[in-house]
């Protein structure tokens, strides 16, 4: 009776551990989840994927203010980043920062989502901009054009850059030369 009892639980004890080398791997977190969603709604431009994750009482303005913020047809890339989750009332409060790339020019906004859980599945019900810079751009050198620089001094608040000699090239936006 005890030899059975003991292969019994032993059997049930090896059912629920992993073998050696495996780990088990963690359920995804539903917010997780919901942010990589609105990632991709941006990336696509897919702004009905982006309201089948919002909630009924999330505000037309509201709504409306993050898709003319975030989507958009240039878009070429976007990344959403949690930076801080708090639990309310009913659900949860994610502070997310979007990096969107629109055909190289770059924009970073902060965003505090709320989110209902009611039905269990994350759904949007508040959004608020905390912060957004745009015109960011991701600079290359134009090796096409080149300066030669003697004795060369450039001073800024805090900062200062001294060449005594060698080669300078520039950096170009779709507004002009930048650097």
């Amino acid at each position: 009776m005890r030899q059975s009892l003991a292969l019994a639980m032993l059997s049930v004890l090896l059912g629920t551990v992993a073998p050696a080398g495996q780990q088990s791997v963690p359920a995804p977190d539903p917010l997780t989840q919901a942010l990589t969603a609105v990632q991709t709604a941006i990336a696509t431009n897919r702004r009905d994927a982006f309201h089948a994750l919002c909630a009924p009482q999330l505000s037309d303005m509201d709504s409306l203010g993050f898709e003319l913020s975030l989507f958009g047809p240039d878009v070429t890339a976007a990344t959403v980043r949690e930076r801080d989750r708090e639990v309310v009332a009913g659900g949860s409060r994610v502070l997310a920062e979007f990096l969107i790339n629109r055909n190289g020019a770059g924009q970073i906004a902060t965003w505090q989502i709320s989110f209902t859980l009611a039905t269990g599945v994350p759904r949007i019900s508040g959004l608020h901009q905390v912060s957004s810079v745009t015109g960011l751009h991701r600079l290359e050198l134009d090796t096409s054009t080149a300066f030669k620089v003697n004795n060369f001094v450039f001073t800024a608040t805090d900062f200062q850059l001294s060449m005594p000699s060698g080669t300078a090239f520039i950096a170009k936006t779709a507004e002009g030369t930048t650097a």
